[in-house]
C-alpha cells in the first residue's frame, strides 16, 4: 500500500465519528445475538448471532428466491460464510 498524506482535521474528526458509529452499531448487534458482516483479509466473515436459526433462515429464504438467480448467489454466498457448529463453539 502507498504511503498518503496526513488526514485533515476534519477529515479526522470524520474518521473517528465514522469508526465510533461502526464500532456502536457492532456491539448493539452482538448485545441482541445477531450476526454480522466484516472484511477480514480479503472476504467476506460472518461472526456472532444465532448460528442454526441464522442457517435455517437463509436456507428459507433460499427456497423462497430460485427465480432469481442473483439472489440465490447472494443467498449461497452468505450460507458458505456461517461457521459450522464445531467452529462457533
Amino acid at each position: 500500500m502507498s504511503e498518503s498524506a496526513p488526514l485533515s482535521a476534519a477529515a479526522q474528526r470524520t474518521l473517528a465519528a465514522l469508526q465510533a458509529a461502526a464500532t456502536a452499531a457492532l456491539e448493539r448487534k452482538q448485545r441482541l445475538g445477531q450476526y454480522a458482516v466484516t472484511w477480514m483479509d480479503g472476504k467476506p466473515v460472518l461472526t456472532g448471532g444465532d448460528t442454526a436459526s441464522e442457517r435455517a433462515r437463509l436456507l428459507k429464504t433460499l427456497a423462497d428466491a430460485t427465480d432469481n438467480p442473483s439472489r440465490v448467489c447472494h443467498l449461497q454466498t452468505m450460507l458458505a460464510q456461517l461457521p459450522t457448529s464445531a467452529q462457533s463453539q
